[in-house]
Parts: structure tokens; sequence; C-alpha cells
């Protein structure tokens, strides 16, 4: 009976570890991940399995929380360039190829473009937690 405890601590411990992997390859591979497929596949695991553990440990869907990854990495980068901050090359760095398809998630999913993003974070005015899976660990 004890060697099954230990075996669900071993592999509690190990679940636990793969969600901390997937979010950590999300920060680093953002660019390189288009969708929740592509994810899946850079953690090495199913995408089934990562939308139900995204879900029951973050409380996010892995779609919702691509996006607000993507969000981050293109607030970080215009922070980073400030008023040289363009377009084109944040889109390009975020991975989303080109300005248009850039323009395209911030208008879809945030009511904003570029430009009003940009001035918003020169200005000061947006407020963002760039740590919003620490929240759930």
């Amino acid at each position: 009976m004890k060697k099954r405890k230990t075996q669900n601590k071993q592999s509690i411990s190990i679940t636990a570890y793969k969600y901390q992997e997937a979010v950590q390859i999300l920060e680093e591979r953002i660019a390189d991940i288009p969708d929740v497929q592509g994810w899946a596949s850079e953690v090495g695991l199913s995408r089934r399995w990562l939308c139900k553990s995204m879900k029951s440990v973050y409380g996010k869907a892995p779609k919702i929380i691509l996006r607000e990854m993507k969000y981050e990495k293109v607030v970080t980068l215009i922070i980073e360039d400030w008023i040289n901050a363009n377009c084109y090359s944040v889109a390009v760095d975020a991975g989303f190829g080109n300005a248009k398809s850039v323009s395209r998630f911030l208008s879809s999913f945030l009511n904003t473009n570029f430009t009003e993003l940009k001035m918003d974070l020169l200005k000061g005015d947006v407020q963002i937690d760039f740590q919003w899976y620490n929240e759930s660990k």
C-alpha cells in the first residue's frame, strides 16, 4: 500500500513538472508557436492533454493562455524599443509574421491597435501583470 502512495506522489510531481515545462516552453518559444497544436508539439504532449491540463491547473484554455502570452510578448517588445518600436518589427519578433497579423490580433482580441497600444504604454496608461500563471502555482 505504501508503494502505491509513493507512485501517486511521483506521478503528481511529474505532472506538475509538465505543466510548468509547457508554460516555460511557451514563454521561451512564443514566436515559434502559432497555435495550440504547435504548442502541444513543442512540449511533446497531445493537444487533448494540454487542453485538459491547462484548463484544470490555470483555469484557462490553452488558446487563451497562448493569446495572453502573445499579447505580453507584444507589450514587452514595445517597452524594450519604446519610441523606436514599429508594428512590423514587433509582429515579426512576436511570431505574427507581418504587421497586418499583429494589427488584426490586437483589434480582434483587445479592441485596440498597435499605435493606440504603443501610445498607452508610453503614457503609462496600461497596467499588465506579466506573471498571470504564478497565481495558480
